[in-house]
């Protein structure tokens, strides 16, 4: 008998893995044809499809991290609820398949896409949104270099969410978006005016979102010492440790919420509405978080806990035992 569960452990960890895969694919590849649609022929304009294309597979490993909680909700979801459309639950039930052997194959998939996550966000992301950004300025001076004497003399760095590019006493700045894509028309000036919290020129910088948390922690460090607000950064710094887990808090409420014998309709109705809830509680942390209601800390990880409370309470209402069950014990 043991050999014939750990052969159905097996498959369906090889089921929810691949399930799992498709959700990511399905669900990058909506976001990336919403943002196509909604930014690519501004951009195209601007720096040409090619490189409209070439910026956005770079950015694809951070839109992954940013769905990973979905895509692991949404494929343990419907693949517990074809289990029990198709009877495939209760046939589990009957050759000895407990729920906490269920559980744990789940787990297994968000502990797998939790530490995938991290990972991704912390040593593949920056690499590859410093390639992006690098696309960008590489093509921008070649369309925007005309309104210097000689385009081929001008020195580009980014400095935040502009491009600024030198030649001389000439500068000329170039509002980027939150992609590192152009965003409004340049601006020029005398680069010798004095400007307020001018960087070096070999100053590398990146979006909080996407920069190793060692150097957002610097960062916040460093403005912490100069007396500016740090709010926000340490809320996105907290928010970015955390996120992650949120595949294995996800993985666990998928579970349980698609579980039950009320039917298919009001399992999948739960469903939905927990995904809901999941990011509705994270963005609702988030915004206390940015605005200083409430500690960067609590407002990050406190979501998470109470997720993971809302998942006990209800693992424990699901599988405890039936008032028959205990008058029939109570009378043997």
């Amino acid at each position: 008998m043991r050999s014939v569960l750990r052969a159905v452990d097996h498959y369906l960890l090889r089921q929810l893995a691949g399930r799992v895969a498709l959700a990511l694919c399905a669900l990058c590849g909506l976001y990336l044809a919403i943002d196509l649609a909604d930014n690519g022929q501004r951009l195209a304009q601007l720096i040409g499809w090619r490189q409209v294309i070439l910026s956005t597979l770079h950015r694809l490993p951070t839109i992954a991290v940013q769905v990973a909680p979905a895509a692991t909700y949404c494929s343990i979801a419907l693949y517990s609820l074809r289990l029990a459309a198709q009877g495939e639950r209760a046939a589990l039930d009957a050759i000895g398949y407990t729920p906490w052997r269920w559980a744990a194959v789940v787990f297994c998939i968000g502990g797998a896409l939790t530490a995938l996550a991290f990972l991704t966000g912390e040593l593949i992301v920056p690499r590859l949104e410093q390639r992006a950004d690098a696309i960008g300025a590489q093509t921008l001076p070649s369309l925007f270099g005309r309104e210097l004497n000689r385009p081929s003399q001008v020195s580009w760095r980014r400095d935040n969410r502009w491009l600024v590019g030198r030649q001389g006493r000439r500068q000329v700045r170039i509002l980027l978006d939150e992609r590192g894509l152009p965003q409004k028309r340049l601006q020029t000036a005398l680069a010798d005016q004095p400007t307020a919290g001018r960087r070096p020129r070999n100053a590398r910088t990146q979006r909080p979102e996407v920069m190793p948390l060692a150097e957002l922690a610097t960062a916040i460090s460093e403005r912490r010492r100069n007396g500016q607000p740090t709010a926000a950064l340490a809320t996105i710094y907290q928010l970015r440790r955390v996120y992650p887990l949120y595949c294995l808090a996800a993985a666990l409420l998928a579970m349980l919420l698609s579980a039950g014998g009320s039917g298919q309709r009001q399992s999948l109705a739960r469903a939905a509405i927990g995904l809901l809830g999941i990011f509705a509680v994270i963005a609702a942390g988030f915004m206390a978080g940015q605005a200083g209601w409430v500690s960067p800390a609590l407002a990050s990880w406190g979501p998470w806990v109470a997720l993971c409370v809302i998942g006990a309470a209800l693992a424990l209402l699901n599988h405890r035992p039936t008032v028959a069950v205990l008058r029939r014990s109570a009378f043997d």
